[in-house]
């Protein structure tokens, strides 16, 4: 006997079967897609969008939620370029011109920002507002305001510019990309600071079904680790206060992750709440990762925990692999 879909999964389905598009829909429901960054980790979310778009689920969502990185994976992806999300992080930002550690030596931010903006972003793989608008899809951008200490989630744009400019402030990592960048007349860090994860956002919406994108297998967590203790004092440092919220933050959603997963295993009575992450046993990429195998792995789980979470089947992942294998070649 066949176990019963999960019901995010039935939504899916019966949207993709019916053709049904953003703003026509024939139902009811409002269903969001939560795609998680974390750096050049976010090649994981990349190749989970490119496995929606192949599985024919691209015009399912209603609303987007991205934080970081994922959120520029999936502004690619309703706009019709599932491809540049994914090469985009062995072609452009796995080399120097984005990542250099040895220029913390010189002074200077190891992680070059404006670089993936206006050389990437704004003309090699251009984002355009015009086709995302097209698609239907409302995206919300994940931004740390640091000036008024708050998390903002942005989804009115004037401009393909503008849009790009939200994108990087959204992705703009505390200490590696230097100082905050300023975006609408405010200084701005990656969304993440004030916000765990992006599925934070889309329950919090309302939604009646929300597809979450994670881009780490979720294991519980003990105390916070160095790093969080010495971004808390960075944070204070250019923001009175501003360390102490990410701090509280940190706690009160330590096990957020893992409190998610939970709640959605198996029979899906935990409400219509699906989260896809690398499989259990997988150990996740460096956020400053630039070797391209590893990337390239790392793709290719994103992808195969997908095609598995949605169809049951790993055999839909053959072909998927030998394109990827192509793509980075």
């Amino acid at each position: 006997m066949a176990l019963p879909k999960h019901p995010v999964v039935e939504i899916l389905e019966q949207r993709r079967e019916a053709g049904s598009v953003p703003g026509r829909r024939d139902d009811n429901a409002r269903v969001a897609l939560a795609v998680e960054g974390g750096g050049m980790r976010g090649i994981v979310s990349a190749a989970m969008l490119i496995a929606l778009a192949d599985l024919g689920f691209a015009n399912a969502f209603d609303e987007v939620y991205g934080s970081s990185a994922g959120a520029i994976n999936a502004a690619y992806l309703f706009q019709g370029q599932r491809w540049d999300a994914l090469s985009l992080y062995y072609a452009d930002l796995g080399t120097k011109e984005f990542i250099d550690r040895r220029r913390v030596l010189r002074g200077r931010p190891i992680v070059n920002f404006r670089y993936l903006r206006d050389q990437v972003l704004m003309e090699h793989r251009p984002i355009r507002l015009d086709l995302i608008e097209r698609s239907g899809v409302r995206l919300f951008v994940a931004i740390t305001n640091v000036d008024d200490r708050k998390l903002e989630l942005v989804g009115e744009f004037s401009s393909s510019r503008e849009f790009i400019e939200a994108l990087v402030a959204g992705a703009w990592l505390p200490i590696l990309a230097g100082p905050p960048v300023v975006f609408r007349q405010h200084r701005c860090l990656d969304g993440g600071v004030l916000l765990e994860h992006p599925s934070a956002a889309a329950i919090s919406s309302g939604c009646s079904h929300v597809l979450v994108l994670s881009t780490r297998y979720p294991r519980p967590r003990g105390q916070p680790e160095m790093w969080r203790r010495v971004l808390r004092r960075y944070l204070n440092s250019i923001e009175s206060g501003l360390g102490e919220d990410y701090w509280r933050h940190t706690l009160a959603t330590m096990n957020h992750r893992v409190r998610l997963h939970e709640r959605i295993q198996s029979d899906g009575s935990s409400g219509s709440i699906l989260n896809i992450a690398p499989r259990a046993g997988w150990k996740a990429i460096d956020r400053l990762e630039q070797d391209t195998g590893v990337l390239l792995n790392a793709a290719k789980e994103g992808y195969e925990a997908t095609v598995e979470s949605l169809t049951g089947s790993a055999a839909r992942t053959v072909y998927a692999i030998s394109r990827l294998e192509t793509e980075a070649t």
